[in-house]
């Protein structure tokens, strides 16, 4: 029996090639106004999706098209997943796709909310543009030379400085280089892209845990077909914000105002060592990302790197199985390290809201997590449930099944395969080989035990190899129950019988005091004594 046929993607779409030779990407622009980049094999894939063809057709049409990539028909359906969750893909009813829908839904985490028109913001940059050429290019070098040197020659007091911005009453001080490095950055972002000629969308203000920080959208940068013209724009918002902070440090060396001073310290902390960390990272999908994707001609290094960590780990949990995406060692290291880069910052940005706003911010952590870790379980528990209902009621008409498309549609929007599979042809080409109900028990079993062996195994070697940073709190040691004891009389230390520290006795003279007051009253008293 036939295997099913793939669904089509929707219409209206508009293809846009970059090219760069083997690393040839495509930029797509939906009907709602997204852009979306997909790679070669994505786009070959995507021009022969019509409704008709088979995950094993389109492998066949793809290899006539470009004899230099060959796919399987698991990978076909895997891109055709990846397009799916993008809103590529038509359904029958005709609903707009996920990502409109939910473009300007509620995220505690992370919410855009637009306030300035592109149309005018273009022309604001416009005075500005004359600014991005070749001179200034060259003054912002030797002004970066001028503020290392200055800084430098002053280190111990810049490093005293700095050292006193980490107080808990200096969040106002803070705040207030925060906006003003980041209206400079999206500035920065505004300017060089209408110099380039981007088309900018909109600008306004973007909520991450609550807090505001501007932004600008130049989604219409990725049809662009200059590449160096992108990084320039990616790169326009880091370059003004290292400008501010070495124009900051500057002033901070030669002024004497304290005030001046402390916010031109918090001006160049802020715009050197977040905008490295965080902005320039290409770890996270901020302008460091996307100029180093653009640097390797690798437009989907973050989308790949994901899903190749994503295998290892399943392969390592079992690795008697098959993997579905490719895993170069490059790879697979980028894709974990975005994990851990990007599990840091979201614990640091989660710690930092609850520091800031206390109780708000521990219901907004709370809510984040909800919605980052609780509700995309929900989806995918519902999703396992509609296809089991789907493939139940289905089961009489297989026969009928395997030439719909919506099959296949229905499978690879749930993110799993077995409604085509079972539901539609249990012997084609896109399901597996049959195995007899013990076989399948037994590698159920078996690789239970081996995943549970393996997770056993880590936590043992996180709990017993020591971490290499050992942290550190200050304190102090008391006694339990501690006693003071007093002298009925006052008087000067004369001399001490035991050691500090030591343990004493009941009775034990611990030490002698002298009072020539007392001692002259007493020899009086003796006196008075002697001559009655």
């Amino acid at each position: 029996m036939k295997s099913p046929a793939l669904p089509a993607l929707i219409s209206e779409l508009k293809f846009i090639v970059h090219g760069h030779g083997e690393g040839q990407w495509y930029a797509i622009k939906t009907p709602d106004k997204r852009f979306l980049r997909v790679g070669r094999r994505e786009y070959f894939v995507a021009s022969c999706l019509d409704a008709v063809r088979t995950a094993d057709e389109i492998a066949s049409r793809v290899h006539e098209i470009d004899s230099g990539i060959t796919l399987t028909e698991q990978e076909v359906v895997t891109v055709v997943g990846g397009l799916t969750r993008m809103g590529l893909i038509s359904s029958p009813d005709n609903k707009p796709s996920a990502a409109a829908v939910s473009k300007y839904s509620f995220n505690p985490i992370y919410m855009k909310i637009p306030l300035v028109d592109g149309k005018l913001l273009e022309r604001a940059g416009a005075w500005l543009a004359p600014l991005v050429c070749l001179p200034a290019a060259i003054l912002i070098g030797l002004l970066w030379v001028v503020a290392a040197m200055g800084v430098l020659a002053n280190w111990d007091w810049f490093a005293s400085a700095t050292g006193k911005l980490f107080v808990s009453d200096s969040w106002m001080w803070w705040g207030l280089a925060w906006l003003v490095l980041k209206t400079a950055h999206e500035l920065g972002h505004a300017v060089t892209a209408v110099r380039v000629g981007s088309p900018i969308r909109s600008a306004g203000i973007s909520l991450i845990f609550m807090a505001p920080v501007p932004y600008v959208d130049l989604s219409d940068l990725w049809a662009i077909p200059n590449r160096w013209q992108r990084i320039m724009c990616c790169a326009g918002g880091m370059l003004v914000e290292l400008v501010l902070a070495a124009s900051a440090a500057l002033v901070a060396i030669s002024t004497e105002n304290a005030s001046v001073q402390y916010f031109c310290c918090a001006l160049a902390t802020m715009g050197t060592v977040t905008t490295l960390a965080f902005n320039a990272s290409p770890l996270m999908r901020f302008d460091g990302y996307y100029i180093f994707s653009d640097l390797v001609k690798y437009p989907n290094l973050y989308t790949d790197g994901q899903l190749a960590a994503k295998q290892f780990v399943l392969k390592c949990l079992c690795p008697w199985k098959a993997t579905q995406q490719r895993m170069t060692p490059t790879l697979v290291l980028y894709g974990l390290a975005c994990y851990q880069y990007r599990i840091v910052m979201m614990a640091s940005l989660a710690i930092g809201a609850i520091l800031a706003m206390q109780g708000v911010g521990v219901a907004l952590v709370a809510w984040g997590a909800y919605a980052v870790l609780i509700v995309p379980l929900i989806r995918w528990w519902r999703a396992q449930q509609s296809v089991a209902t789907r493939l139940a009621q289905q089961a009489p008409a297989i026969p009928r099944a395997s030439a719909n498309p919506n099959c296949a549609l229905d499978a690879i929007a749930s993110g799993t395969n077995d409604h085509c599979e079972k539901g539609c042809n249990a012997n084609s080409s896109l399901g597996t080989t049959t195995a007899s109900p013990s076989q399948g028990m037994l590698s159920n079993y078996g690789g239970g035990m081996w995943s549970a062996a393996v997770v056993v195994g880590v936590c043992l070697l996180l709990l017993w190899v020591p971490a290499p940073i050992q942290p550190s709190i200050p304190g102090y040691i008391a006694l339990r129950n501690p006693q003071m004891i007093r002298c009925e009389s006052d008087g000067f230390l004369g001399e001490v019988f035991v050691q500090g520290g030591g343990a004493v006795e009941r009775g034990q003279l611990i030490a002698r005091l002298s009072n020539p007051e007392l001692e002259v009253e007493l020899l009086l008293k003796r006196n008075e004594l002697a001559t009655v």
